[in-house]
């Protein structure tokens, strides 16, 4: 990945009636501070899907994390209330050698972005940097970035 512009990156939403519209909306923010189309796999109803695509996002159907084997990103950030949910994309992520972002906002007011690397990595820190600033409130954490066996 030369610079965030050329990175693919996959967003992962939780979405719908029951879950709200609040991490669709926070992955349309990270994309566009991080300058990228919002490709996104929303996992939620077909109104969820059609809602995000009304908002710009290219959306893919079947929003399974057996998907990032087939779309190839180099960086997948995922919005996913759900721990056990979120943990299967971001081992998917991993495996497939992308840079894996979780998002975890059940901290009050705070929201926690965990990226997968270390500080050091020009790359990490540029997606570090760009999250947070898309969200004024967020504190950002690096990870083992070794795949899960």
């Amino acid at each position: 990945m030369t610079s965030l512009a050329d990175a693919r990156v996959l967003f992962v939403a939780a979405a719908g009636p029951r879950r709200g519209f609040g991490h669709l909306s926070r992955c349309l923010s990270f994309a566009h501070a991080l300058g990228v189309r919002p490709l996104l796999a929303v996992v939620g109803n077909r109104h969820a899907a059609e809602t995000a695509v009304a908002l710009g996002a290219d959306v893919i159907s079947d929003a399974t994390p057996l998907l990032i084997s087939r779309v190839h990103p180099d960086v997948v950030i995922v919005d996913e209330p759900v721990a056990s949910q979120a943990r299967l994309w971001v081992d998917a992520a991993r495996r497939a050698g992308a840079l894996a972002v979780s998002v975890h906002d059940d901290l009050g007011n705070r929201v926690l972005i965990a990226l997968g690397g270390s500080a050091h990595d020009r790359s990490v820190a540029a997606v570090a940097e760009a999250l947070v600033g898309a969200h004024p409130y967020a504190d950002v954490t690096f990870e083992a970035a070794s795949a899960a066996a």
